[in-house]
């Protein structure tokens, strides 16, 4: 009973809206023992969405209604098709507007309810008359939109809706069960984009897309490839409608401006709704970036595109895969006004009336001239009625005849069984289940209705010499998973300057000297390395520290030697320290010259000239230790030089001690047998010299063996090279206690130097050797807590100044008074003289 009340409310419907159908404008059929519907935009919409008088993409829909006739002519005079059955065709002109879309399904579904009524339950009507075959099928419609609302409509009577145009990936889903498609759906158009991306390097791209179900499906499947793959980014998505509300195309210009390394944009949407974000975007003059267009904006005519050259110049698209149908192309060409007046699709006049401003029928416009007998379509109008979409819309009619084909158990033979039982639902289950070879191969089905292949070619569009042209620059192709683009770069023509291609970042590629840290998988900022590291390589993502002894370069990019800061040779104070000790050495060799030719003078032989000629040679090497100061340290070197300095004024030291001692006991009336054996003996007092220095020698020794100073290298912002005295506490307590001991010589030198203050004039040395201790003193006062505490180049100074300061000292203080005497005085360097000294000394110690 419920089902008898459905059937007469959708008989009720139905009579009412067949009024329509009946005075439509925009409809023409071809009959034939079992219909399909055709649904097409032929004419373009007004702004109120109905159809006007000018014909879509200048005939690009027309040539698409005559594939389809082409392809029903073929089919029906095939004997392997069908051999009995004559296809017909309800082709409906929905304008490219979702309304009359629906309304043409509407239509439809009425049809087939009203012929069910009529014809298989005996309803009555009036208007029986205008019931038409039923259609078991449709092909359309243009857009992924429309082909929601269609689809959705069409599948409550299980009436398949077969598309060459609707990609988005929404029809793929579940709901949509009686939707199929030749063309494949964009989540391989996403994979196609993405190889594109990834082949020129691009890790940053802007996406805008149109509002609706195609650009948003579209977009998500770029950016699941995008997360799934991790090689590019996505920097905008936007979405606009057609018209762009509310200053929405200038807020989406004004945010691309902002992405200045952002140089890509893809466009997801068809031309028809983006030309007005499209000339917007001219007049805002957002010029430099180039376009990936899909492939609804890619297949139109360059003619159009040309239209916003300015911003789309050297674009790239991607459109499905063209397939040459050469007997179409043929039949295309050769269509003339007079072919086209004798057919049956009447719309022909109006293109030859828009496209050739020529008339081809009787009725046609009064102030046009008829069209010429010669009048073809050739190459050029080729390129107007037909694109890569044509060898799809061929697939879909095959499709169709080869599914009621197996629906009605054709052969060759016998023909075919059972016509008048098909249904749609039978024809919807039998396209799940076909397989044959078809213009663009394999044609199948998997179980979302979506082909089992998928092939794009990648186009470029290009402007040469004022002509524009869309040149096909590549391939991809894919069964399931992505592959690798190929691509022809040197085909392309971009819009950069030299024709490089474009690169397409979050940011610029950070400079050498900088390291490249990731914000984002795509996305990075720019960190200068820190001083002491360096980067050569321009977006390395480390920077690599410097050895010890180099420093960063101010941009660093490499790596300097830190400069060493010990005194050069030719340094100001190396020139003066070496001009001291040469005339220091000058000097003592004079001073030796002296002694020697004088040496059985009572001042030479009163003064000890086997000692003196010892701290002679001690005073020499003081001045040669600072040839060794100056040079640069190395293990021998201080090897030698720390030791070298404790003994040479511990010699110093204890002979001036032998000297001072010797003359104060020469000068007692009492004078013991050691100091006669050992000290006043001239060949024995050596021998004490020695005794007096073996404890420091011994000290040496064992400083040497078990912490022997180094060389060692000071860096900080420079290098400083110079000579630990020790590693370890050991080499500490040991050069304290060699300090310690050469205090201790120098104490008791300058108490017997203390005594002897009132000796003859000519043996008293002891105020010198007084003044000498003091020198002594002093300049290790000044050395030993520099060299202790303190590290850098002054210390070498310090070294070289004290050095030169005690070996002038011991020379001046203790030769410089006796050459005085000797060169200047000659009369009291002789005996008479001496012994008259002595005498007074006599005389005024008995008083």
């Amino acid at each position: 009973m419920w089902n008898s009340v459905m059937v007469v409310l959708v008989a009720f419907l139905t009579l009412h809206s067949l009024s329509f159908v009946s005075q439509a404008q925009n409809r023409f059929q071809i009959p034939g023992n079992v219909t399909f519907a055709v649904t097409l935009p032929v004419h373009v919409k007004t702004p109120v969405d109905t159809c006007s008088s000018t014909l879509y993409s200048h005939g690009l829909g027309l040539g698409y209604v005559e594939t389809i006739a082409f392809s029903v002519r073929n089919i029906n005079n095939d004997p392997s098709i069908l051999p009995n059955i004559r296809l017909g065709i309800d082709i409906w002109d929905y304008c490219n507007t979702a309304r009359l879309a629906v309304q043409t399904a509407h239509e439809i579904i009425s049809n087939n309810q009203l012929y069910e009524l009529v014809h298989e339950h005996g309803v009555q009507t009036a208007r029986v008359g205008n019931v038409s075959s039923p259609v078991l099928a449709v092909i359309g419609t243009m857009g992924s939109s429309s082909s929601t609302f269609v689809s959705s409509l069409l599948q409550v009577t299980h009436v398949p809706l077969i598309s060459p145009f609707a990609t988005s990936e929404e029809l793929s889903s579940p709901f949509f069960g009686a939707f199929f498609r030749t063309v494949p759906p964009d989540g391989e158009q996403a994979k196609a984009m993405a190889s594109i991306i990834e082949h020129f390097g691009w890790t940053y791209v802007a996406v805008l897309a149109l509002d609706t179900t195609y650009g948003q499906y579209g977009v998500r499947a770029l950016q699941r490839v995008s997360f799934r793959r991790k090689t590019f980014c996505i920097a905008l998505t936007e979405f606009f409608t057609e018209t762009g509300y509310n200053g929405q195309f200038m807020h989406i210009i004004t945010k691309l401006k902002l992405l200045k390394n952002t140089k890509v944009v893809v466009l997801w949407a068809d031309h028809e709704s983006a030309k007005a974000f499209l000339y917007e975007a001219e007049r805002r003059e957002l010029f430099g970036r180039t376009f990936l267009m899909s492939e609804a904006m890619s297949t139109v005519d360059a003619g159009v595109l040309a239209r916003h050259e300015a911003v789309l110049r050297g674009a790239l698209g991607v459109v499905p895969h063209k397939f040459r149908d050469v007997e179409l192309e043929e039949h295309l060409k050769n269509i003339a006004p007079l072919v086209t007046t004798r057919g049956r699709i009447p719309w022909w006049d109006e293109f030859w009336e828009q496209e050739f401003n020529c008339t081809s029928s009787v009725h046609g416009k009064s102030h046009l001239s008829p069209c010429s007998e010669s009048l073809r379509l050739s190459h050029t109008g080729l390129q107007k009625v037909s694109n890569g979409y044509t060898s799809y819309i061929t697939d879909a009619v095959y499709a169709i005849a080869r599914s009621l084909h197996e629906l009605y158990k054709c052969n060759s033979t016998s023909g075919c069984l059972h016509a008048s039982r098909a249904s749609p639902k039978d024809v919807t289950e039998k396209l799940r289940e076909i397989s044959f070879q078809g213009q663009t191969g394999l044609v199948n089905f998997t179980t979302s209705g979506d082909p089992e292949t998928a092939r794009y070619d990648f186009i470029n569009f290009q402007e040469r010499g004022g002509d524009y042209a869309i040149v096909k620059i590549g391939e991809w192709s894919a069964r399931g998973a992505s592959a690798a683009p190929t691509i022809k770069n040197n085909s392309i023509l971009w819009n950069t300057e030299g024709n490089t291609i474009p690169v397409s970042v979050c940011e610029k590629q950070c400079k050498a000297g900088y390291k490249q840290i990731n914000t984002t998988t795509c996305c990075w900022t720019c960190i200068v390395c820190p001083n002491g590291f360096f980067n050569s390589i321009p977006g390395s993502s480390n920077c690599t520290e410097c050895s010890p002894e180099q420093t960063s370069i101010k941009d660093r990019t490499k790596c300097i030697d830190r400069p060493l800061v010990n005194i050069r040779w030719s340094d100001t104070e190396a020139v003066l320290f070496l001009l001291l000790a040469i005339l220091g050495l000058l000097a003592t060799l004079f001073v030796a010259i002296v002694f020697i030719k004088h040496k059985d003078t009572p001042v030479v032989r009163g003064s000890n000239r086997e000692l003196s000629y010892f701290l002679l040679f001690v005073i020499s090497m003081l001045y040669i230790m600072t040839f060794v100061q100056l040079a640069l340290p190395t293990d021998t070197i201080c090897y030698l030089l720390q030791p070298w300095r404790y003994i040479s004024c511990t010699l110093s030291v204890s002979i001036l001690f032998l000297k001072t001692n010797r003359i104060v006991r020469a000068f007692q009336t009492v004078v013991p047998e050691w100091f006669k054996k050992y000290v006043l003996d001239r060949k024995r007092q050596f021998i004490a010299v020695l005794v007096l220095n073996c404890v420091e020698v011994l000290l040496a020794v064992c400083w040497l063996f078990f912490d022997a100073p180094h060389r060692k290298r000071i860096i900080t912002t420079v290098i400083f090279v110079t000579c630990s005295p020790y590693r370890t506490v050991v080499g500490g307590i040991l050069r304290a206690v060699m300090f310690g001991y050469f205090i201790l010589m120098s104490l008791l030198c300058t108490f017997y130097a203390f005594k002897a203050r009132k000796l003859p004039e000519n043996f008293n040395e002891a105020r010198y050797i007084g003044f000498s201790m003091y020198v002594l003193l002093l300049s290790w006062v000044a050395y030993y807590p520099v060299d202790s505490a303190l590290e850098g180049s002054y210390i070498t100074i310090v070294a070289c100044a004290t050095g030169l300061v005690m070996a002038y000292g011991l020379l001046g203080c203790m030769f410089l008074p006796k050459v005085f005497v000797i060169l200047r005085y000659p009369e009291k360097n002789t005996e008479e003289f001496v012994k008259a000294s002595v005498g007074r000394f006599n005389f005024s110690s008995n008083n």
